[in-house]
């Protein structure tokens, strides 16, 4: 049985340079674990991976958010809710992060070795729903072709787009309507949700190459195509 040749990713060698693994080209400052890696030739290579000896700064995380008027945040272990005049938002955070309200301010701090992304992610989701409850959010869509067309009736919304038969979309909880003409404004607290429903009513007809017949983001554009005419001219 051979044994496997023993070397560190900060040794340069021809494996690792011409089929370095994913993890090769970090820089990591201690050495943590081993690992087996097959190279396409058939060898085994034994290469190192460490963890960070310190947390790392995110600068989107470090940054504090400042708490508009009439809002309020709550912080029960991981879970935080935050209630403004548009209405009230709850979330668990991710494990080794935490959420400090002081002097109007909120940090969002890491209390154990986390990822930077992770840190500005929860940090950034924190920032949404303090905006969504002090301001809420709002996707508009644009509808284009004959016979398009936007209904709402109660809390759904039906949609002709040009099918055999007209689409009844089911409305989430927290999300309303405006249509003015071919424009449907959607708006709501949570911009996720937002941005899923208007994703979905996207999804339903989306615009085609040629004439842009169907739904599209307002301020998208549409790469268009030539058609068979304008191409044998």
């Amino acid at each position: 049985m051979s044994v496997p040749e023993r070397r560190r990713v900060d040794e340069p060698s021809r494996e690792t340079v011409t089929h370095p693994p994913k993890f090769c080209k970090a820089k990591f400052r201690r050495v943590r674990n081993l690992v087996k890696v097959r190279l396409p030739a058939g060898r085994q290579v034994c290469c190192y991976i460490s963890l960070p000896k310190k947390i790392r700064m995110s600068k989107i995380g470090k940054k504090s958010i400042t708490l508009p008027e009439n809002v309020d945040v709550k912080v029960d272990g991981r879970l935080v809710s935050i209630k403004g005049p548009k209405g009230e938002l709850s979330r668990t955070i991710t494990n080794g992060i935490t959420v400090l309200v002081t002097d109007g301010k909120v940090m969002v701090a890491p209390t154990d070795k986390i990822h930077p992304s992770i840190w500005g992610l929860e940090r950034a989701l924190v920032r949404n729903m303090i905006l969504g409850v002090s301001t809420g959010f709002e996707e508009k869509l644009e509808i284009n072709g004959v016979g398009y067309k936007a209904i709402q009736k109660g809390e759904d919304l039906e949609l002709n787009l040009g099918y055999s038969h007209p689409i009844i979309f089911k409305t989430p909880k927290g999300i309303s309507y405006k249509i003015e003409k071919n424009i449907i404004t959607i708006t709501g607290i949570d911009k996720e949700l937002v941005g899923y429903v208007a994703a979905q009513i996207r999804k339903m007809k989306v615009p085609d190459p040629y004439k842009v017949h169907g739904v599209k983001y307002v301020d998208e554009v549409i790469k268009t195509k030539a058609g068979k005419k304008a191409a044998t001219a």
